[in-house]
């Protein structure tokens, strides 16, 4: 049996969950929010208060930071067992990955807290919806963008 190449192995994990978070952020930016703006305000709200706690389930979380795990992981070897612009492209592409979760826990998480207090009935409600969705997915947006782009530079790091 031949040695498993760790860099190999956790680059490709590190991919898979790069791609599967920035399509599941893609799915809200393209097409999720576009259909929830169609509602009523209040069943609007009602519905994205409903997938915000859907989303803080094992399966997504498992994903959302097991891939920043992977990604802390590439890290270190890049710099422990540093192959020039491999490891460079390896430390980008993690780190791209990592600003998503930054970008998460620092906008899009408060905006999320934000929208659970509220109940989407009241006129407080709907004005904090019409802010949030709009606020939420410019944030969206940006991860998607910090996903692809982390894809695709631990994809070239594993070409050069």
């Amino acid at each position: 049996m031949n040695d498993i190449d760790l860099p190999l192995l956790l680059t490709s994990l590190a991919i898979v969950g790069a791609g599967l978070n920035g399509g599941i952020y893609f799915t809200f930016s393209t097409f999720t929010m576009n259909a929830l703006r169609r509602l009523p305000p209040a069943r609007a709200a009602s519905a994205m208060q409903a997938v915000n706690v859907e989303a803080v389930r094992p399966a997504f979380m498992s994903l959302f930071f097991g891939t920043a795990v992977l990604g802390i992981l590439l890290y270190g070897l890049a710099l422990v067992d540093f192959a020039g612009a491999r490891s460079v492209l390896s430390i980008i592409g993690a780190s791209l990955y990592l600003s998503s979760i930054v970008v998460t826990a620092a906008y899009n998480v408060p905006l999320n807290d934000r929208l659970a207090a509220v109940d989407p009935s009241t006129p407080v409600g709907g004005r904090t919806w019409d802010e949030y969705q709009r606020r939420w997915t410019r944030g969206n947006h940006l991860r998607v963008a910090v996903c692809v782009a982390s894809m695709v530079v631990l994809l070239a790091s594993l070409l050069v």
